[in-house]
C-alpha cells in the first residue's frame, strides 16, 4: 500500500517527541542513507526504499514490509537485502523500539490495582 502525506504526518505526529527526534537525528537518516547507496541503488530507488524504511519507523507498515517493498521497487532480490536488514534492525530498529518503549512507559501513568 502506498501512504499519503496525509498519512504520514499524521503517523509522525502521534510518535513521542523523542521517538521523532531519533528518526529525523542526522546519524539515523545518515546511516540509512549510507545502506542504501551501498546497495547500489539510483537516487530515485534509494528515495523510494528510505521512504519505505520511513513508513515502517511511522508505524504505517512493518520492517520486514518495508524491505519486500523495497526489493520490488529495486529489482533487487530479498536475500541481497540482508546486509541492509542487520544493519538497520541492529542499529535503528533496536534501538527504535527501546526508545519507545521507554517513552510509552514514562508518559503513561501507572494505574493501581484495587
Amino acid at each position: 500500500m502506498t501512504f499519503t502525506s496525509a498519512q504520514q504526518k499524521e503517523a509522525y505526529k502521534k510518535l513521542p517527541e523523542e521517538v521523532r527526534s531519533f528518526i529525523m537525528s542526522n546519524d539515523t537518516t545518515d546511516l540509512i542513507s549510507a545502506k542504501l547507496h551501498k546497495l547500489g541503488l539510483s537516487d530515485e530507488k534509494q528515495d523510494l526504499a528510505d521512504s519505505e524504511i520511513l513508513n515502517a519507523m511511522y508505524g504505517l507498515q512493518s520492517f520486514d514490509t518495508a524491505l519486500q517493498k523495497i526489493a520490488e521497487k529495486s529489482g533487487k532480490k530479498i536475500e541481497e537485502l540482508s546486509d541492509l536488514k542487520k544493519n538497520l534492525q541492529e542499529n535503528i530498529f533496536s534501538k527504535y523500539k527501546k526508545l519507545e518503549t521507554i517513552t510509552t512507559s514514562v508518559s503513561q501513568p501507572k494505574q493501581s490495582t484495587p
